[in-house]
């Protein structure tokens, strides 16, 4: 009888135990999370088209076309004043101190003051000497001026030719107005310029203690990549036939990244010249270091990537990241603020967590995370 019983035992927890396992699993499908747009009216309708966006300290700055201003850490906009004709908010330069931006006519520059929120213009003939006018570069699509700290460098057009000037804003500038001095603006030799034609920048940023600049010849042409001092020096970096600058970033490990015309160059350190890795692209792009992870993107589209195992002796792999919410704008600068990473695109200024950026594009129905843009890129490490 006892061993009947443990029969009918056995029986029972085999029978139970089976049909729990032909019970057919549910997978969930995880929700991923999509860019949500601000809804500040600075980024919206005329408004929408933000082209730069830059955190300095414990603020995020941005461009706009009547008055830039910043995010703060509770994520609360300040709109700097006042209200001024902009020539297109690329036009503008974004510093600790002042964010600089050229006026529709060209021929000022108006200032604002980041901590007191005041604003002032610099009226550029009243401070170079001439005989017909002064006014800021027209032809170049890219900015064409930078502040690094009090100094204000930029590609402008005096008498007809373009020239490269550095103002000091200790010395030509007050909150008050122009300050009427032409003597200290210094301006720029550049080797192997024209000297009827004169360079004119199509990139320059801030470097370091002065700026590193893409040069162009009046025909478009690149003179050069140069690194240019505050007092007016220029030293030629690599030649028109090496490298056209379009930007650059540094990990946390001090490692410098350089972008040119549809290629990037990684450095083993600091330097301009010890690189070890590069990608090179059939398509424009541009690219970011956010948490010391590289992104690049195709300035067309907002579509985006992660290109890992750049650092180290690892396999190297472009992994497309996700974009639901902004795939029908075109992409101008990315930014990783207070725990977000921030978008600043042609349709406003968009956002998403930090670890959510991270997710990888989801395969779809007709759409690949392979596409024309990650078929054009190759990548090699020497």
């Amino acid at each position: 009888m006892k061993n009947y019983n443990s029969f009918l035992l056995l029986f029972f927890v085999l029978l139970f135990s089976c049909k729990e396992s032909e019970e057919p699993s549910i997978e969930t499908e995880v929700e991923l999370e999509q860019f949500e747009r601000h809804s500040h009216f600075l980024f919206n309708f005329g408004y929408s088209d933000v082209q730069r966006i830059k955190v300095i300290g414990d603020r995020m700055l941005f461009s706009n076309k009547t008055n830039p201003g910043y995010m703060d850490t509770s994520g609360e906009i300040i709109q700097l004043c006042c209200s001024r004709n902009n020539n297109m908010d690329l036009r503008q330069s974004l510093s600790s101190k002042y964010i600089v931006a050229a006026d529709q006519s060209l021929n000022v520059y108006n200032i604002y003051d980041v901590n007191e929120s005041r604003s002032s213009s610099i009226f550029l003939d009243r401070l170079i000497s001439h005989e017909n006018y002064v006014r800021v570069n027209p032809s170049v699509s890219l900015s064409n001026f930078e502040m690094n700290e009090d100094h204000l460098i930029s590609s402008l057009i005096v008498d007809g030719v373009n020239g490269i000037y550095i103002f000091d804003f200790e010395k030509h500038f007050s909150l008050f107005g122009t300050v009427e001095s032409s003597n200290d603006v210094i301006k720029v030799d550049i080797p192997n310029s024209n000297p009827n034609s004169g360079p004119t920048f199509y990139k320059v940023d801030a470097f370091e203690d002065g700026w590193i600049a893409s040069i162009n010849n009046i025909d478009f042409s690149s003179n050069g990549t140069y690194f240019i001092h505050k007092d007016g020096r220029a030293d030629l970096l690599y030649a028109q036939d090496d490298l056209s600058y379009l930007g650059h970033a540094f990990t946390s490990e001090g490692q410098l990244i350089l972008g040119g015309f549809r290629e990037l160059r990684v450095s083993l350190d600091a330097s301009q010249e010890n690189f070890y890795f590069t990608i090179t692209s059939t398509n424009n792009f541009k690219f970011r270091v956010i948490q010391d992870r590289l992104v690049i993107w195709n300035p067309n589209f907002a579509e985006f990537y992660e290109v890992e195992g750049y650092k180290a002796d690892e396999e190297l792999v472009v992994r497309r990241l996700n974009n639901e919410g902004v795939e029908f704008t075109k992409l101008n600068d990315i930014a990783e603020f207070n725990g977000k990473v921030y978008l600043a695109t042609t349709q406003g200024l968009f956002s998403k967590s930090l670890e959510g950026f991270w997710d990888s594009f989801p395969e779809q129905d007709g759409v690949s995370a392979v596409d024309d843009f990650m078929e054009g890129l190759e990548m090699r490490k020497f």
